[in-house]
């Protein structure tokens, strides 16, 4: 081949020992470049390489270099490599192993990207600089050691790497984002110490993931983090967290119960969309609105109260849930979208604490059954909500504080059931035990 200057000093394109090189004349160094016939086999690249006399250091395998060489067995790399470029050895399909030596500092973005038979893999230690997707789909990638002193690894490093059962994460890296995204099965990892949020996509479709424990000085939770891990059971999000964004664990359709952190206002879009085993949740006290399908088809969840402080819920932010009996509107709940509670057609008691019949779409309850259903409210709002729409559909509208309707204390069994019992200050009581109660606007006693 007939070498092509670039600029009067480097050489673009020479053919040594069938391979192709960029010399650069000022440093007497060499890239390795991509050959106009894809490399095969198993390939050596040399330390340095000769040309018209004079030696030049091979210090980089440049952009493409080896993209989608299918036939490429294996690489021998040398201890002068400094940087490694982007899409180096993307689609590389038959590579199986590849060992960078210490003096690496640069790995490029999809660098080993789909090679699909690569199973191990070992960063240097001297690596500094790590681009996007390094290792995306290397579908049969089993182990990855990472330096210790490594702080940022980039967007994507191991996404669908659906071999991958576990990783060691450096303790010094601070930040990850769509790190195992499809990382089917991986089923543990350690969040590390110093990291201050877990990004979008980190571990969504981590269908074998079953706990994860997010360490304390977390503080943010980015767009479907978690979402369609379908075997995660629990999970437990540190008090320091202020920010869950939307689809965050959207289709963890196994995940039973989850705490949320007392800082959160507002619980976004489709946070606990379809998770279908999710029973029961607490809804901190600070939370000032829910929105869309925030809770959509929680097909177990049984009971749900929405704090004071709470003055929006959005369309169908608890449509679909199904088995759901009982709901407790706070005092301070204002707006709520179109069939936001549509659906839920078991519903027995819809307790509302507004003093003032909320003026809501009148399809909140659609495909509901209201209309054997009870509504407690305030006792000077009753007229309010029986002139109101939907409230004025629910089969019996009573009063959360009043006094009982007929005189005497009526004597009931320790019940069995699901009732809805009241106390004295007209707080509902789900687990009542010995004591007088309020039951149907009548007094009893539980013996």
């Amino acid at each position: 081949m007939i070498p092509m200057l670039s600029n009067g000093k480097d050489v673009d394109d020479v053919e040594i020992n069938n391979l192709h090189f960029y010399l650069f004349e000022d440093s007497h160094t060499a890239k390795v470049i991509s050959s106009p016939t894809k490399y095969a086999g198993n390939i050596i690249i040399p330390e340095s390489v000769e040309y018209q006399g004079i030696s030049y250091e091979v210090t980089e395998i440049g952009y493409r270099a080896f993209f989608g060489c299918d036939e490429l067995t294996s690489i021998s790399i040398p201890k002068s490599v400094k940087k490694i470029g982007f899409y180096t050895f993307q689609n590389c399909s038959k590579l199986k192993s590849v060992t960078l030596p210490e003096g690496v500092t640069n790995i490029g973005n999809f660098a080993f990207a789909q090679c699909s038979s690569l199973t191990t893999f070992k960063i240097p230690d001297s690596i500094t600089t790590f681009g996007y997707d390094v290792f995306q789909d290397c579908t049969s990638l089993v182990s990855v050691t990472i330096p210790k002193h490594v702080t940022d690894l980039s967007y994507g490093t191991f996404s669908g790497c659906t071999n991958l059962v576990s990783i060691d994460l450096p303790e010094g890296l601070t930040s990850i984002d769509v790190f195992f995204s499809g990382c089917t099965s991986l089923k543990s990892v350690t969040i590390p110490p110093n990291i201050k949020g877990i990004g979008f996509y980190t571990f969504s479709n981590c269908t074998s993931l079953t706990s994860i424990i997010i360490p304390d000085g977390v503080e943010r939770i980015d767009m479907n983090a978690f979402e369609g891990c379908s075997n995660l059971t629990s999970i437990i999000i540190p008090d320091g967290v202020e920010w869950i964004e939307m689809n965050s664990f959207a289709n963890c359709t196994s995940l039973t119960s989850i705490v949320l952190p007392s800082k959160i206002k507002t619980i976004e879009s489709e946070t606990f969309s379809r998770c279908k085993s999710l029973a029961s949740i607490t809804i901190p006290e600070r939370v000032v609105e829910i929105l869309s399908k925030a809770f959509f088809a929680c097909q177990s969840l049984t009971s749900i109260t929405i704090p004071n402080k709470v003055r929006t819920i959005g369309e169908y932010a608890f449509n679909s849930c199904t088995k759901l009996t009982s709901i407790t509107l706070g005092s301070g709940i204002r707006e709520i979208g179109s069939m936001a509670f549509g659906s839920c057609n078991r519903l027995v008691d819809v307790t509302c604490l507004a003093e003032t019949a909320p003026n809501v779409s009148a399809d909140i309850f659609g495909y509901a059954s209201i209309k054997s259903a009870t509504l407690p409210v305030p006792a000077t709002a009753i007229e309010s909500y029986k002139n109101t729409s939907p409230w004025k559909d629910f089969g019996s509208i009573v009063a959360t504080d009043s006094a009982p309707t007929e005189t005497g204390i009526v004597g009931y069994p320790r019940p069995t059931k699901a009732y809805q019992f009241y106390n004295l200050n007209g707080y509902k009581n789900p687990n009542p035990q010995k004591g007088i109660y309020i039951r149907n606007g009548k007094k009893i006693a539980i013996k």
